[in-house]
């Protein structure tokens, strides 16, 4: 990435300002309308503060074409002419400042004269100008000169007159080339006067602000101070005002409109104004932004702290009275250097004599060539290698050894040979103890497992130790995980299972596996699944192994399916479906649109739990209706529908349908659940409607037979028996007449069911 020289200069302009006696007599002798800061050891490299740019008609954050310039900034034939005065009043050596007019190109391209007064600093290292604007050409500046009460004085209605507008120019141009806050501290009255730039510090809107105003110094300071900061920073400042001698100077921090802590520099000096007899005290300063120097400063210590660390870890490995041998070899397997203690371990060892240039590998016989060469020959390859192993010794006993094979690399990245670190371990094998540590920080933190794994105190909770994995896992170096507390590894919302889980685990000594999330330092909320391995003792203490597993693909593969789930949404608007989705490892219940309406609520109208939804589900469906919830959620794949019946928000009763499918991750865990709910109040009364409408006609057909029958048989009886010359010729006009009364009633029967039947 590029460095911005240019804003590098600016920094540098500033802190000379701050720590330069020189430059400051000179600003305050001065009276300008700007500054310009010349890199003399880098002539590409010019700084113009914000009031020069803005009277060159250029936006006052207006970044000029890098590196900055002085093609940039005057016509390319005044170029010679402006170089040649600076050279000669540079080879003068003397001490004065000398004056030139330099033609500046303006944003609209013409070049305007400004008288300038320049001054070297910092051993000629630099150029300072101070750019001052003639009369003739005063209305080009884009900036009203503004006044400042610490060059005026105040009537009784606090309104601020000047007699100086030159130095009121002059402090205006280093506030806002400064980018400095400015304010004033009245003794006397305890009035606090702060400038447009304070406020513009600390991110608030000034765009009502002209000037100066006073304000409550609670309000704009303390109420602003950090909690951690609020007494020091209080009670130096009343001690300077007890004193008013020397400079007020400390650092503090204070909320940004954002939220963010700025690191705030304040500056300021005592004045003392006698107006019309009376004595007036004055603290004058200035807030500077030290932000981004101090987390620098910051930074560079936690470096040295880690630099610290590791010297005072390597120190203790090589002055290691005992067990620890360290050897270097080159690419031959030649001896470059190892400790006085490697050479007494291979003479007690192996039997032999070793010195400079003696090759590693005619230590070993055959068979013990067989497992080392290939460790060796890894670090040659650039890999890192750990080895534990017994060796027999010439004495017969079996020797435990624990090997740290490291490739050494030079600056162009070669490979050039291989540091062997040799950890005796025999007598830690022979003790219980040492040998469970051992076994657990060699055979579990520092082999290729592809698990992250944390060793913890089951007391207290505390981490102890960490693996690579879990180092890439929390984003962490392995320095800043040890010493923490098992539940700083969980976001706030996993904090209480993962509580509630140790704590049992620490009771029974049994943990089930356990998804839950972890949050990284960059504060990225990862899923993982936990396992916890037997507890082991060392000394009088207890501790266990974690192990996560990274489940952040598998969530994302998840993610995928589970997004497919945003294109049910018109889908359940067509078809009135509601749904309801539960993650049964954060808790988190997502209702749809559509299950607000069934309720009869407004979408997202208010924040919908299950004991909401309980609520709306009638007393007798109720019981029936969490045996299902259960069994769904606990059951992979979809589950039985079940018909429910509701009271809607206003009061009306529905019947809804529901069903379930649940989701397993790849451990067999059931970690969702999507039910679906449908509006069925419709098609149910619909349904009860037909069955009534289809018994009643099965009633009216059954009586009304009966009565059909009746006229029905006497009509085909007559019929019959005029037909078989039963009738005699004399009777057969009665008999006609019977047929005709039985047709009449018959036809009146039929009438009246279909009457009924359409009335029904």
């Amino acid at each position: 990435m590029m460095i911005d020289s240019v804003y590098e200069l600016e920094k540098k302009f500033y802190k000379f300002l701050s720590d330069d006696e020189v430059m400051q007599n000179f600003l305050d002798d001065e009276a300008f309308a700007g500054i310009w800061f010349w890199d003399l050891n880098h002539p590409n490299t010019i700084w113009l503060s914000k009031s020069l740019k803005k009277l060159l008609g250029f936006d006052a954050n207006y970044k000029f074409k890098l590196p900055g310039s002085w093609d940039n900034l005057v016509p390319p034939n005044e170029i010679e002419t402006i170089c040649s005065s600076f050279d000669k009043y540079l080879e003068s050596n003397t001490a004065e400042s000398f004056e030139i007019d330099i033609p500046f190109i303006q944003k609209n391209k013409h070049a305007v004269s400004l008288h300038c007064r320049a001054i070297t600093v910092k051993d000629k290292s630099y150029l300072l100008g101070l750019v001052q604007v003639q009369e003739k050409q005063r209305d080009l500046r884009s900036d009203k000169i503004t006044a400042f009460p610490f060059v005026g004085k105040k009537n009784d209605t606090d309104q601020v007159y000047h007699t100086d507008q030159e130095n009121a120019s002059k402090y205006e141009s280093v506030i806002i080339a400064g980018n400095l806050g400015g304010w004033e501290y009245e003794v006397n009255t305890n009035d606090l006067w702060c400038s447009k730039e304070y406020f513009d510090l600390l991110g608030y809107d000034t765009k009502d602000i002209r000037g100066w105003g006073k304000y409550d110094v609670k309000q704009v300071w303390i109420d602003l101070l950090h909690p951690d900061d609020l007494e020091n920073a209080t009670k130096y400042f009343g001690q300077y005002l007890k004193n008013l001698k020397g400079v007020y100077y400390q650092n503090f921090r204070m909320k940004h409109a954002d939220g963010r802590w700025l690191w705030i520099s304040s500056r300021g000096k005592v004045m003392v104004e006698v107006v019309n007899g009376i004595e007036s005290t004055l603290v004058i300063g200035t807030h500077t932004d030290i932000s981004e120097s101090k987390r620098l400063e910051e930074e560079l210590q936690e470096r040295k702290k880690i630099v610290m660390q590791d010297n005072a870890l390597l120190k203790s490995i090589i002055d290691s009275p005992q067990d620890i041998l360290i050897v270097s070899i080159d690419t031959e397997y030649r001896y470059t250097a190892y400790s006085p203690k490697y050479q007494k371990f291979v003479k007690e060892k192996f039997n032999k004599e070793i010195f400079i240039g003696f090759k590693i590998l005619d230590i070993f016989s055959e068979a013990q060539l067989k497992v080392f060469k290939p460790a060796i020959d890894s670090a040659l390859s650039g890999k890192n290698v750990q080895l534990t192993i017994s060796i027999p010794t010439t004495s017969g006993q079996l020797t435990y050894v624990e090997n740290r094979y490291n490739a050494i690399v030079d600056s162009s990245g070669k490979v050039i040979g291989a540091t062997v670190f040799i950890h005796d371990i025999t007598k830690e094998k022979e003790a219980e103890n040492s040998n469970k540590i051992n076994e657990l920080r060699y055979a579990s933190l520092f082999t290729s497992a592809m698990d992250a794994i944390f060793i913890a105190n089951i007391k207290t909770g505390i981490v102890v130790d960490v693996n690579l994995k879990a180092c890439e896992l929390m984003e962490y170096e392995r320095s800043e995980l040890i010493g923490i507390h098992q539940t700083q590894l969980h976001p706030a919302e996993c904090l209480e299972g993962a509580s509630q889980k140790f704590q049992e685990f620490t009771e029974s000594g049994d943990f089930n596996k356990r998804e839950t999330y972890v949050q990284s330092k960059s504060g990225k909320k990862k899923p993982v699944l936990i396992s916890v391995g037997a507890p082991f003792k060392i000394g009088d203490e207890q501790f266990t192994a974690g192990f996560f597993k990274d489940l952040t693909k598998l969530k994302k593969v998840e993610a995928t399916a589970y997004n497919l789930l945003e294109m049910l949404k018109v889908e359940e608007m067509i078809s009135t479906t509601g749904s309801i989705e539960v993650d049964l490892i954060t808790k988190k219940i997502t209702w749809s649109d559509e299950f607000f309406k069934i309720l009869g609520y407004e979408p997202q109208s208010f924040e919908l739990d299950m004991d909401s939804l309980y609520n709306h589900i009638f007393s007798e469906d109720k019981d029936a209706f969490v045996v299902w919830q259960e069994r769904a959620m606990q059951t992979k794949g979809q589950s039985e529908p079940i018909d429910l019946r509701i009271l809607k928000n206003d009061g009306t009763i529905s019947s809804i349908r529901t069903s379930g499918i649940s989701f397993e991750n790849e451990n067999g865990i059931v970690t969702k659940f999507i039910a679906v709910a449908k509006d069925i109040t419709n098609r149910k009364r619909n349904s009860e409607e037909l069955f009534k409408q289809n018994k009643q006609l099965k009633e009216i057909a059954w009586t009304q037979s009966h009565i059909v029958r009746a006229p029905l048989t006497r009509l085909m009886g007559l019929v019959y028996a005029i037909q078989k010359g039963i009738v005699p010729e004399t009777e057969k006009e009665v008999y006609y007449k019977y047929i005709v009364d039985s047709a009449h009633e018959l036809d009146s029967v039929i009438k009246d069911i279909t009457a009924k039947t359409v009335l029904n």
